[in-house]
């Protein structure tokens, strides 16, 4: 899993709430934060749909569209929605453009006999990329504004801020969120998956 952009502790200074809420809330709403933020930013990554030919340590694994991994590739997968898959592998062979099979010391727990769909898609990542984004200010400055609108959507009743004389503020948790972060992203922005 790639680590969050945003540091809980960072983020309870920005808040201003100290140890008012547990850790785990507020680590979950950092996750969120970089998983919507990175689903935007160019990564070397792909989507996997099926799962099939597994044995105890090698499994194939389909993915949506042609890939650019290589044989001996370290990779990380992720979201693959059976217990104990996400980890890092080896890619060990490429028998077409949309299958990868890939290697793991350690067993994976309940693979699939036959072809497994991955509902919803689990995603694969280079694993020398994985975690690029954590020293790109602009892009943590992103993450950071996404996870605050995120808390005052939980926080605020009906999850709309309202002013002083309950006006309601408009909603934060929409399209917008990436549109207002669009400036701080910009130069980081997959073009490739803007299409539809």
């Amino acid at each position: 899993m790639p680590q969050s952009l945003i540091d809980v502790e960072a983020f309870k200074t920005v808040l201003g709430v100290g140890d008012l809420y547990p850790d785990a809330d507020l680590e979950q709403v950092c996750q969120a934060a970089t998983n919507i933020l990175l689903a935007y930013l160019t990564m070397y990554s792909s989507h996997a749909d099926l799962v099939w030919d597994a044995t105890e340590n090698t499994v194939t694994i389909r993915t949506t569209r042609p890939h650019g991994f290589t044989v001996g590739l370290s990779v990380v997968l992720r979201g693959f929605g059976l217990e104990g898959w996400d980890r890092t592998v080896t890619v060990t062979e490429i028998p077409a453009l949309d299958r990868l099979v890939v290697t793991s010391a350690v067993p994976w727990e309940d693979a699939p006999v036959d072809p497994a769909p991955i509902i919803p898609t689990g995603t694969i990542y280079a694993e020398y990329q994985i975690n690029f984004y954590t020293t790109v200010p602009e892009v943590v400055e992103a993450a950071t504004a996404i996870a605050v609108d995120m808390w005052q959507s939980r926080l605020a009743p009906g999850g709309q801020i309202n002013a002083v004389d309950f006006t309601p503020g408009p909603y934060r948790m929409g399209r917008s969120l990436i549109t207002r972060i669009s400036g701080l992203i910009g130069q980081h922005i997959n073009t490739g998956g803007l299409v539809g």
